[in-house]
């Protein structure tokens, strides 16, 4: 029967570069029908999946700092891609017990995960024994008996275990125990339908590929007679065992929550008071975009900054903002500036401003262990480094007019990448942006991102943003400081608008007093509830030599001290490390302190040399110590 699809004959199985063939399963692909050192095209290739998948999670593990078994899961993930390229590659013996015993040893690594939970260290030592002496002995038994299916037996069971085990976690543990009512319990409950749908999905997959997995088996004549029939190359559908590489695969959700949305500038100012040390700036006309910079006149005194109008605890409904339609276009606000320089040689900078008119700083979920365990929540989820008024922005370096590299803002810092880099997303052409939940930090990535060593930004693909539909553009002489404004086709320009930008001041409240009614302070870390806003476009180094900023803001004596302090808690302060690191400190201060005592005995014994005693000094002898043999308790 002639293929009714356009296709080329299907090639018989042949020998090739490997042969003989010494595993014990040989799977229904043909053999070397492809190339001649790749026994099983099809099984070899479909393993990618494994390998870039478990080097996504090795990436996300490292940048959120997960605790270190995921880490070591991902690595044995990665290991089970590798060891079923090369069995399929070779179907040699030694190659299918690297494969097999790959996918056990990473399946205990996740039992251990999973059942660890909640216990003690020396439970923990008890699980870890028990898990590796049970690898050990399916290792032994399984190269002992020969038989495949005792393999697929024991990581079937060790699968459904671990399966059943995260579900009990979720509904006994991490399920809340009544119905939510804060915002955390609200978030959990989410997440845990989402993990719910995930392992649904992650279910049905495995069930899919499984069954595809095993039909290769039994039905392997007549899927070698389809697809003798179908041609190449729709023949290769017919791969069972191939689609197990593919049906296996994680999938991953994201969180998502953050109310306050991109806001029009001009709307902001007009919601706000200029002023000097918490006092009004009298006779000023009604300001705008066009003649903000006239505060920088009233510097003389102190910053001027643009107060928020009202009582902000009650978060009036402009500090919110605007929310994009579903196109990711905002109708009735200007969020964003872009302003380009020209650096000479080809090279251009591009940045684009962002802006909202209030930041939420983190609260006690957001703080990582142990130092949550240090700050006192005084007033239950309240939030620390709120601020009015924010700036966040994203730089493309360009040369000939092609994107060489990107700068994403963050906190007091930010991050950077090469416009190829595997970490970066880009979509037609665009890079994307994920837009922390409250701190609107920008990141490369989705998912949690640990910033200022302890505490946690929030980021997810939930609404999305076009910031240029709707935007200011101008361009940037980095010899004379001018702002020229750049109008799009069609626009008329009839204004400048670009006073607001060479406004130097504060876009937001001067952080209050700490005697004042609406500031409340963390103890011990002196953390505000409120602080100061932001300062404009034109104070982020518009002028610098690489994608960071040249003057980077610098740590104060707590921040490197919890920096320092949380580089070192994983492997020296957590648990009983903190006594082990303490023994070992008291001993290293001990051993200075004997090494110096001995240094300065050795230096001055040297310094005075030997001294011979004189022909007219003399020893008494009644001064020498003596042991009398007859009244000794000597025996011989």
């Amino acid at each position: 029967m002639r293929s009714p699809l356009p296709s080329i004959p299907y090639p018989p199985s042949r020998d090739g570069f490997w042969n003989p063939v010494t595993a014990t399963i040989n799977w229904c692909e043909e053999d070397y029908y492809v190339t001649p050192y790749v026994a099983e095209f099809v099984n070899t290739f479909t393993n990618a999946i494994f390998v870039y998948l478990a080097l996504v999670g090795i990436s996300s593990c490292i940048r959120n700092n997960h605790p270190r078994v995921f880490l070591v899961a991902y690595v044995g993930y990665m290991t089970i891609g590798i060891a079923s390229v090369v069995y399929h590659t070779s179907l040699k013996y030694w190659m299918q017990l690297f494969d097999e015993l790959s996918m056990i040893y990473t399946t205990c690594i996740l039992f251990y995960a999973v059942f660890s939970h909640g216990k003690s260290l020396f439970g923990q030592a008890l699980l870890g024994t028990f898990i590796t002496g049970l690898a050990i002995f399916i290792t032994v038994y399984y190269h002992y008996l020969g038989d495949p299916v005792f393999h697929q037996v024991m990581f079937g069971i060790l699968t459904a275990t671990v399966v059943f085990r995260s579900m009990y976690i979720m509904e006994k543990i991490l399920r809340p125990k009544s119905t939510p009512q804060s915002k955390a319990e609200l978030l959990d409950t989410q997440l845990l339908k989402k993990m719910w749908t995930l392992i649904t999905c992650g279910l049905v997959s495995i069930a899919i590929g499984f069954l595809a997995w095993n039909l290769d088996n039994i039905f392997c004549s007549h899927l070698r007679h389809w697809r003798r029939e179908l041609g190449l190359p729709w023949g290769v559908l017919l791969e069972g065992h191939g689609w197990w590489h593919l049906f296996t695969a994680p999938l991953i959700w994201l969180h998502s929550d953050d109310p306050f949305r991109p806001a029009d500038i001009l709307e902001h100012v007009r919601h706000t008071t200029p002023m000097v040390h918490m006092e009004p700036i009298r006779g000023l006309p009604q300001l705008d975009l066009d003649n903000l910079a006239m505060l920088n006149d009233y510097w003389n005194n102190g910053p001027v900054s643009l107060t928020a109008n009202g009582d902000i605890t009650s978060l009036p409904t402009w500090l919110f903002g605007e929310t994009p339609d579903e196109s990711g276009k905002l109708h009735n606000a200007t969020s964003c500036v872009v302003i380009t320089v020209d650096r000479g040689s080809g090279d251009l900078d591009a940045f684009y401003f962002y802006f909202y008119s209030y930041d939420q700083g983190a609260n006690i979920t957001q703080v990582l262990p142990p130092m949550n365990g240090l700050i006192e929540d005084t007033e239950h989820g309240m939030h620390f480094g709120d601020h009015v008024g924010d700036w966040e922005h994203n730089m493309i370096r360009f040369h000939d007019g092609k994107p060489t590299g990107i700068y994403y803002s963050q906190h007091s810092s930010g991050s950077a990448y090469k416009w190829d880099d595997k970490a970066l997303s880009v979509e037609n052409g665009r890079p994307i942006v994920y837009s922390a939940w409250g701190s609107h930090a920008n990141w490369a990535s989705p998912g949690d991102h640990v910033h200022d060593s302890v505490l946690l930004d929030y980021c997810d693909a939930g609404q999305i943003w076009d910031p240029v539909s709707s935007a200011y553009y101008y361009k940037f002489d980095p010899e004379t400081s001018l702002l020229t404004s750049i109008f799009p086709p069609g626009a008329e320009a009839s204004t400048n608008l670009t006073s607001f930008l060479y406004y130097s001041g504060i876009w937001g409240d001067f952080q209050y007093p700490d005697d004042h009614p609406r500031q409340k302070i963390v103890p011990y870390f002196g953390l505000k509830r409120y602080v100061s806003g932001p300062t404009g476009p034109t104070t982020k180094q518009l002028v610098r030599k690489r994608l960071f900023p040249d003057h980077p803001e610098r740590k104060n004596l707590l921040q490197w001290g919890v920096g320092i302090y949380m580089s070192l808690y994983p492997c020296c302060f957590r648990g009983w490390r903190a006594w082990a690191s303490g023994i070992a400190f008291i001993g290293l201060l001990v051993c200075i302190v004997l090494g110096i005592k001995r240094s300065l005995k050795w230096a001055r014994a040297r310094k005075e040399g030997y001294k011979k005693i004189g022909n007219e000094e003399s020893i008494p002898l009644w001064e020498l110590d003596y042991l009398d043999d007859r009244t000794s308790n000597h025996r011989d």
